[in-house]
């Protein structure tokens, strides 16, 4: 099985709201995920959480705060079983603007939408959000960065 580390970020906004992204789902289906990705050779968590925030939002200005959840799960990755060891880090920018700039031919083929959404959006949303323990995580956040 293929290892992959990875940073994401817990991305808000000053309204307290979170950004994701709207991908294919491992199994079928969509799936709304955080910013983030694979940590490049040599770097440290943080690097790699700040590279992939300015990559996917075009954004030099988020603010990267500390570590507060860490995962382990395996997915499907090009047919592949990959073992994702995710630690997820705190993150505020200063508005609820995204760029597409600096997406990957990749990303811009797999990312489908991008949405800020409110603790009480995410509570009561049908659908699927990874982390399943994200409206957790956001509210751990938040109360963080007040």
């Amino acid at each position: 099985m293929k290892p992959r580390v990875t940073a994401r970020l817990l991305l808000t906004s000053p309204a307290g709201r979170l950004a994701l992204m709207r991908v294919p789902g491992f199994g079928g289906g969509t799936v709304w995920v955080t910013f983030g990705g694979r940590l490049e050779p040599g770097e440290t968590l943080e690097e790699g959480a700040a590279r992939e925030g300015f990559e996917e939002t075009g954004r030099r200005d988020i603010v990267l705060g500390p570590a507060i959840h860490v995962r382990d799960v395996v997915i499907v990755i090009e047919g592949e079983e990959t073992a994702l060891h995710e630690t997820f880090f705190v993150a505020r920018q200063p508005d609820e603007a995204i760029s597409d700039e600096g997406w990957t031919e990749e990303e811009k083929t797999k990312i489908e939408a991008v949405r800020w959404w409110s603790l009480e959006e995410l509570r009561a949303t049908s659908e699927i959000v990874q982390p399943r323990n994200l409206p957790d995580l956001l509210a751990e956040a938040l109360e963080r960065l007040a």
